[in-house]
């Protein structure tokens, strides 16, 4: 009993990702599309549970990904060529957010503490609701 080719799966899915970041669809196409039909069949190999085709299919489609972007390097792509920005910060918190004052949590009654008089408006607060504490 062959075990499921998750690894392998994984190896090849990379391979594809790494091979299309340096063009290898445009560079070296004939290549890359053997990897991508042979993905495709380990992919619908291992929904029907055969998982011994799905891992010569990975294999396959991994050693043409592998090519098709050695070929793509080779024509002279390379990953620095790739305008990719990395992802900008996340935003500074908020000061008055209600997550950076500790919010009560939801379902529970607090005080407005926004005005110079401390509560909302000057006025006292409103009592809770009736059964809820």
């Amino acid at each position: 009993m062959v075990t499921r080719p998750v690894q392998e799966m994984n190896d090849a899915t990379a391979a594809i990702r790494a091979a299309r970041e340096v063009q290898a669809q445009t560079l070296a196409p004939e290549l890359f599309r053997q990897s991508q039909e042979w993905f495709l069949r380990a992919r619908r190999a291992y929904k029907f549970k055969e998982f011994a085709e799905a891992l010569d299919y990975a294999g396959k489609a991994r050693v043409f990904a592998e090519q098709s972007e050695f070929e793509a390097v080779r024509a002279g792509a390379s990953r620095e060529s790739i305008n990719v920005s990395p992802p900008p910060p996340p935003p500074p918190p908020n000061p008055s957010s209600p997550e950076s004052q500790g919010a009560p949590e939801q379902g529970t009654w607090a005080p407005l503490l926004d005005s110079p008089e401390g509560e909302a408006g000057g006025d006292a607060p409103p009592p809770p609701p009736p059964g809820k504490k």
